[in-house]
């Protein structure tokens, strides 16, 4: 199942994106439970941005603690799955944590490199969806959703591609 991911009240520099760990599900963003959260997890994270790899996986609300819902506890990823609902998990909704112990994620900005295409439909006058390859991974970005658009340049930038 898709989900958009974010991080939340981090920085990003020249060499790293960071911040609290949250995942929009039914039109609502919920944050993760940070027992048993490594660098695997994070990894899902950060690929699902578009970057190569996560540098490492804070603990404890490092980056502040989220407010809402807690989505997923007890991730078990093995840092090849799309989504962090790919991987296995106590059940969404399910934990005994709170918001003190909030998954963060610290991205390495190297760029994931792939191909990018994109479709539109005359018809409808809209934009269809942009899709991002990389390393036999989908990304589907749909004109219904929000995308940053500085990941949807990088995308492009780091495939050599151009959009117009």
């Amino acid at each position: 199942s898709y989900s958009e991911v974010r991080l939340v009240n981090g920085e990003e520099t020249s060499s790293a994106l960071s911040g609290r760990v949250e995942i929009l599900r039914n039109g609502s963003w919920y944050t993760v439970c940070d027992d048993y959260w490594d660098i695997a997890d994070a990894t899902v994270v950060c690929i699902q941005l578009g970057y190569q790899s996560a540098i490492s996986a804070p603990h404890s609300a490092a980056y502040g603690p989220g407010s809402g819902g807690i989505l997923l506890n007890n991730l078990h990823c093995t840092g090849h799955e799309r989504t962090l609902l790919e991987c296995p998990h106590l059940g969404e909704g399910r934990h005994y944590c709170d918001h003190g112990e909030d998954a963060s994620a610290v991205c390495s900005t190297d760029l994931q490199t792939g191909t990018v295409s994109s479709s539109y439909n005359p018809l409808l006058r809209t934009a269809g969806e942009i899709q991002y390859e990389a390393e036999s991974l989908y990304f589907a970005i749909s004109s219904r959703k929000w995308v940053s658009l500085t990941n949807l340049y990088s995308f492009a930038m780091a495939a050599g591609q151009t959009l117009h």
